[in-house]
């Protein structure tokens, strides 16, 4: 009788521990990137694709690509330190383009590949997006030349035929300066979608973008781009106010977003921390009992 209590009890203490792992495990895991929002301003004065970014013609960056900075999912080789790298992003819209952005600074630039194709081999900014939610997914790759400083770009799925042009005033152009590389990128609709014809304020658009460090290492802003092509598991943007917007909009928006998701994740902790808690006390009244009733069996004995 005695061994079968013990027995019993050791059972209940095991699953009783397992809980608390794996709510624990629970509470540490990140918010669900489908999740992750930032509203981004209209622009009623398209910015100069020209290589030169400034906040009086982008505005404030929308968010930051640096490890450690939240949303940013780090794939790399164990000797790959990414320390060095950092890029702020910058988006907005008009009624027909998504503008992307980026500044980039790192050490070493490498991307001597000729083909478009290969461009994600060496260091590039790589994006999906969609014009609406679904399944269906754009991918769009840029990159500069590291030996020619050529603006290269690369969909290997976009809707229709991609057809964005490189260079100064045209579609895109990316250049590399010192240890900054500069992206500008003007997404035109077509390209993300044969069904809508124009973009207009609260759409909620699909999107997520990753840096390939050609040292081994990935750079991920939210998710579906690098371990598995799907743009179910990206953030979204959504679409600001037609006009007026002032400066900085996208991150004031973004703020307010990140507010929120942050007081329901706070929430969400609450709660988790309280069943924690109670699990917690269960444990300690179960091994009381077990403690009561394994000496009331050895005092039977």
């Amino acid at each position: 009788m005695n061994n079968t209590v013990k027995r019993t009890a050791y059972k209940i203490t095991a699953l009783a521990v397992t809980a608390i792992l794996t709510l624990g495990i629970f509470k540490s895991m990140p918010a669900n990137a489908a999740e992750v929002s930032n509203t981004v301003k209209f622009f009623s004065s398209a910015p100069k694709i020209d290589g030169k970014v400034s906040e009086e013609e982008w505005g404030e960056p929308v968010f930051t690509v640096k490890e450690g900075e939240p949303n940013i999912n780090i794939i790399k080789k164990d000797n790959v330190s990414l320390e060095d790298f950092t890029a702020d992003i910058y988006l907005g819209y008009d009624s027909t383009h998504i503008y992307i952005a980026a500044v980039a600074e790192y050490e070493n630039h490498v991307n001597e590949t000729i083909k478009s194709g290969d461009i994600w081999n060496g260091d590039c900014l790589q994006t999906q997006i969609s014009a609406t939610a679904g399944t269906k997914r754009n991918e769009f790759n840029f990159a500069c030349n590291s030996v020619t400083g050529k603006s290269m770009a690369d969909a290997p799925q976009c809707a229709g035929t991609f057809s964005m042009q490189g260079g100064e005033g045209k579609d895109y152009i990316i250049t590399r300066d010192g240890n900054k590389t500069v992206y500008e990128i003007a997404i035109g609709i077509e390209q993300v979608s044969k069904d809508v014809k124009e973009l207009t304020s609260g759409m909620e658009l699909p999107f997520s973008l990753a840096f390939h460090q050609n040292g081994g290492a990935f750079l991920e802003y939210c998710d579906g781009i690098v371990a598995k092509k799907d743009i179910t598991l990206a953030g979204q943007i959504v679409l600001g106010e037609g006009s007026g917007n002032s400066k900085g909009s996208a991150v004031n928006s973004s703020d307010k977003s990140n507010q929120e998701n942050t007081e329901s994740n706070t929430s969400q902790t609450g709660l988790i921390l309280l069943i924690i808690g109670i699990a917690a006390v269960a444990i300690i009244i179960i091994v009381v009992v077990i403690v009561i009733v394994l000496k009331r069996g050895n005092d039977e004995e």
